[in-house]
């Protein structure tokens, strides 16, 4: 479990639903909500704060 940031979603404008709770992409479609499974890749880490950066791999993309 981790947190990818809207700003690093991919492929598509993004736009949040409040009322369902989702991000939607605006020409996709695609639809993305808390707990759902997305392929995702570590970009960064930063050991003196403990913190990692994540990137959403497209369709599933190639996990590393």
């Amino acid at each position: 479990e981790g947190f990818v940031p809207k700003e690093s979603f991919p492929w598509d404008q993004w736009a949040f639903d409040e009322d369902r709770v989702l991000f939607e992409g605006l020409r996709s479609g695609t639809k993305i909500g808390l707990g759902d499974p997305i392929t995702i890749r570590v970009v960064a880490a930063d050991l003196a704060k403990r913190q990692l950066e994540f990137e959403w791999l497209e369709d599933g993309g190639e996990a590393v």
